[in-house]
């Protein structure tokens, strides 16, 4: 039935072609859109609270913790870009000796 159905719009001159495309595609969108709202859960979430140990953290802290991992993560960066400058190349050059 959708080979019969496809083929049947194959045949249509190129503006009939159009004309279904300008109809087709945005109603194809917005069925599209409609499915994926229904499927995606916008609804009100009932939040659980166990009990857990709120902890304040001060600001300094996040700071602190967070510039050493930059730190850490730099050396890392400096280390590896150290034993790539160190690395040396080397080529083979050969010459043919047919050359005329």
């Amino acid at each position: 039935m959708l080979k019969k159905y496809l083929k049947k719009i194959q045949s249509f001159d190129e503006d009939r072609k159009k004309i279904i495309m300008i109809i087709g595609v945005p109603i194809v969108m917005i069925i599209v859109v409609f499915v994926w709202l229904a499927y995606a859960d916008f609804g009100q979430k009932e939040e659980v609270k166990e009990n857990v140990k709120e902890e304040k953290i001060s600001d300094f802290e996040v700071f602190k913790k967070g510039l050493n991992i930059t730190l850490v993560e730099l050396r890392s960066l400096f280390g590896d870009l150290r034993e790539k400058i160190k690395q040396s190349n080397s080529f083979d050059i050969e010459v043919q000796e047919n050359i005329k």
